[in-house]
Parts: structure tokens; sequence; C-alpha cells
């Protein structure tokens, strides 16, 4: 009975070990080296086996593990495939990625990208569209029950209750035929740590915690038209939180209807959402978009300002005021009616 139980713990201890040397090669594979790794041309020689092939890879800092990728290229039965030739490849790409190209799969290959300011539903809809993942698919992956699959420090900032809207990185993402929703979701999220790394200790000393930034970026990526005036947006929404004075951020009730269309004034008042920052104090529940870089950098380091309002120009520019006196009289100005 002795040996019996011995044996069996051997057989559990070896099936678990194995498991997770599964769930970690799978890991090597499909994460890229470097999510903001440029392209680069890579050359395989006439009679290079998949060895040096994988050693030149990983020297050249474009796959994680040369082990990972050998085995995933005799998994796929691709080994006799791997062709001489120079390739455009980046550190972007994972080893599936990579194996496609190099074995002359490039038709296997699907070029995704996600657009500064865009919802989760939006992305959802471009990934259908474009057949690479079904919608269903990735809003389960992205949604509040399945976030805490995806290990990264910074989710801890999210509340239960909250879905992946906000920390889906907006880039150019190249996916291999089988990704599936969870592959797609871990890039961009590995991409929006990598992006944010450097200002971690800032967002540390801050008074707003990283969910809270995001929240603010990801406004000011829907109102800010021009670069040099997203640091000024997002001053102007941290001086009305800290006079306790309401957002009242158009896009924020365009995020409530479920549409980026132009809202209308009486929308202030009849669309009832906790999203609705005309109506409620305070930040909305969570962001409205998936922001890029400029503005969470805005949102992180706003600009010093005694500015609490703004407008919008029909070319795109931005004026700002630091009175409702100097606001109304700028609408007056330039003719505009709705209040921002």
């Amino acid at each position: 009975m002795r040996a019996y139980k011995i044996i069996l713990t051997i057989i559990l201890t070896a099936i678990i070990i194995l498991s997770g040397s599964l769930f970690y090669i799978r890991w090597l594979v499909f994460t890229p080296a470097n999510a903001s790794g440029e392209v680069q041309e890579f050359v395989i020689e006439e009679g290079q086996g998949a060895t040096i092939i994988a050693t030149n890879l990983k020297n050249e800092g474009l796959i994680k593990s040369k082990f990972a990728f050998q085995f995933y290229a005799i998994w796929k039965r691709k080994i006799s495939s791997l062709q001489a030739g120079t390739f455009e490849l980046s550190p972007a790409m994972n080893s599936a990625e990579i194996l496609n190209i190099i074995s002359g799969n490039e038709n296997q290959q699907n070029r995704f990208t996600i657009i500064e300011g865009e919802r989760l539903i939006e992305i959802a809809q471009n990934l259908e569209e474009k057949e690479i993942i079904s919608y269903k698919d990735f809003m389960q992956a992205v949604s509040n029950e399945s976030k805490l699959k995806f290990e990264n420090d910074f989710l801890s900032t999210l509340p239960k209750t909250a879905s992946l809207e906000g920390f889906i990185f907006p880039d150019t993402y190249n996916l291999a035929k089988d990704s599936e929703a969870q592959d797609i979701v871990k890039l961009a999220l590995d991409n929006f740590k990598d992006k944010i790394e450097s200002y971690l200790v800032k967002i540390e000393k801050s008074k707003y915690n990283l969910f809270q930034i995001v929240i603010i970026a990801s406004i000011v990526e829907r109102e800010a038209a021009k670069d040099e005036d997203r640091a000024k947006i997002a001053s102007v929404y941290y001086n009305r939180l800290a006079k306790k004075m309401k957002l009242e951020a158009d896009p924020t009730v365009q995020y409530a209807k479920g549409n980026w269309e132009a809202i209308t004034v009486s929308d202030y008042q009849s669309v009832d959402s906790p999203y609705n920052t005309y109506l409620h104090k305070g930040l909305p529940p969570g962001p409205i978009c998936n922001p890029g870089l400029a503005s969470i950098e805005a949102a992180i380091t706003p600009a010093k300002t005694d500015y609490f309002y703004f407008l919008h120009l029909d070319d795109g520019t931005t004026i700002f005021s630091k009175t409702k006196e100097e606001h109304d009289a700028n609408k007056e100005k330039y003719r505009l009616t709705g209040q921002r």
C-alpha cells in the first residue's frame, strides 16, 4: 500500500510539472521578446538548421527562448519547412508569428491595429469583421471575470467590477492565424505595461492611482484634437476635481449613450448613467475608451494651469478659460451654444 502511494505521488507530481512546463513554454512562444520592438532584417543562410536559426533569433533579441521556439516548431511539424532568405521580423512578433514567416506561411499572419480612443466593443467588432476573433470571445476575454487570468501587477488597481476597458493598448499587432482572444489581450496588456513602466514611480507618488489616471487619460483621448492640448485638457479636469466641480465632459455622455455621435444639450440631463459627468461629481466608474500613450502621459503629467473650462473650434483649436464668465464670453465670441 505504501509503495502504491509513493508511485501515485510520483505520477501526480510528474503531471503537475509537465502541465506547468507546457504552460510556461506556451507563454514563451506567444509572448513577444519586446512589445515595442522595431522591424529588422533577419538572414537565414542555406543549410542552417533549426538549432542555429533559433540561436540566432535569440541572439538578435527576436524571441524569448530558443528551446521554446524549437519545441513549437517540432510540435507544428515545421522543422523541415524553415527556409533560407532575408526576412522582415520584429521583437513585437511572438515565436509563433516568426515561425509562420520563416517557414513560408506569411499568409497565415493577421496584422491588426487598435486605434487610440476605441472602446472595447469597437475593437471586438473590428476583430470579428476581419475574421480574426469572434466578438463574443474577445469581450469575454476582457471582461471583469477574465482579467485575473492575466499576470500584470498594474491590474491590482482595478475595481473587482471593472473590465479591461482603458488597458488594451492601441498599437499594431502581428497575430498568428491560430491566436486566441486571450493571446491578443495578453499582447496588448504587456504592451501597456512596457509603455508605462518608466512612469510607475511617479504614479505611486500621485494622489490618483493608475486606474483613475487611465480614466482621465481616456477622457483626454476623446477630447483632444491636437497633441499640444492634451496636458492642458487634463489640467482642466484635475482642477475641477480639486474644487469638487462636475467634470462635464461630453465624451462620458457619449460613452453612456453607446456611441460617439454628437450629443445634444438635452442629453446632459436626460442620459441617466453614472458615466454622465454632467449629473454626477467625480470620476466616472471607469475609462471610456482605450487611450494612447500621449493621453496617458498628459494624465500623468498634466500642465499646471488655472483653467477650468475649454471649448473646441471647428479647426481643432482649443480655447481655454479660467472663469465661467470668460468661458461664456468665448462661446459668444465664437458663436457656440454648447458648454464644455
